[in-house]
């Protein structure tokens, strides 16, 4: 009886003891007790950052590495073509293209009759420009090449006259006020 009332005295203060950091979870009284202590926020809380960078994808890169051909525009020198490429960004952006030409077709191909050959490049639509947005921006990308004097190349075959590059850049930020840098 005197153990009994021992083990109950000792149950009691050990559950005083447990009740502000835990719980008995399963009691046996054949001798096995597990206490569980609940867990207490201990230090201050601890903040968290990330920093955003900017983001720029442009969409069906293997589609574009297949590349485009540029037509003859009537029955002038001039040949022109485009392609669609569509751009994700996290940013307002401006796009441009460069075209890069493979002169060892067009030396061949430049008007030798005293008009000058010209060769362009652009990005639209809005100029090449596009807003920041959830959606895909779509521009077309354009080739053009003026006054060329095909007569020099052997007909029906497909050559390559060059290659284009996109550049891309934040949209420029117009600071309003007195600036002091």
């Amino acid at each position: 009886m005197l153990k009994k009332t021992l083990l109950a005295i000792a149950v009691v203060s050990l559950l005083a003891v447990t009740a502000q950091a835990g719980h008995i979870k399963t009691e046996d009284w054949s001798g096995t007790m597990t206490i569980v202590f609940d867990k207490v926020p201990v230090g201050p809380e601890i903040p968290v950052f990330m920093d955003i960078e900017m983001f720029i994808e442009i969409l069906d890169q293997d589609d574009l590495a297949k590349g485009f051909k540029i037509k003859q525009i009537g029955a002038s020198d001039d040949w022109q073509g485009c392609i669609e490429v569509r751009v994700k960004s996290n940013f307002d952006y401006k796009i441009q293209c460069v075209f890069d030409p493979n002169w060892d077709v067009l030396d061949k191909m430049w008007n030798k009759q005293g008009k000058k050959s010209k060769k362009s490049c652009w990005v639209d639509p809005n100029k090449g420009d596009a807003t920041f947005c959830d959606t895909i921006n779509i521009h077309n990308l354009c080739v053009k090449l003026e006054n060329l004097a095909i007569v020099h190349l052997d007909p029906k075959q497909t050559v390559h006259v060059g290659d284009c590059q996109l550049e891309v850049a934040p949209q420029d930020i117009v600071v309003e006020g007195e600036w002091d840098p």
